[in-house]
């Protein structure tokens, strides 16, 4: 996956209430068809369900980010794993050829 598209998948915590209170929808916000199907057809598990979402709302927006964003930091470690042996090698071919030059200054 790429790192730009994980990061336009992060979610808003004011978009997320503005379908919440609008549409009904936060659930296809977060992509999650048959929760948001049985939301609507139990009318928000008959005003209890619609509750309990209007004060956890904001924490399922940041776990949902914390997911996305774990996934960021994988990428980027693998990306500094795979050009760290890079940098690694450069640096000792840099050092021996550093040892080999003898000093032929003589005082």
């Amino acid at each position: 996956m790429d790192k730009d598209y994980l990061q336009s998948k992060l979610k808003s915590t004011g978009k997320a209430y503005v379908y919440f209170f609008f549409f009904g929808a936060h659930y296809l916000y977060f992509g999650k068809l048959f929760f948001q199907i049985l939301f609507w057809m139990t009318l928000g598990g008959f005003g209890m369900w619609l509750l309990f979402d209007l004060f956890t709302l904001s924490t399922k927006v940041k776990i949902y980010n914390d997911r996305i964003l774990k996934k960021i930091e994988e990428l980027e470690q693998q990306d500094r794993f795979i050009h760290e042996p890079r940098n690694v090698e450069l640096l000792k071919s840099l050092n021996l050829d550093d040892m080999k030059q003898p000093d032929n200054e003589t005082p």
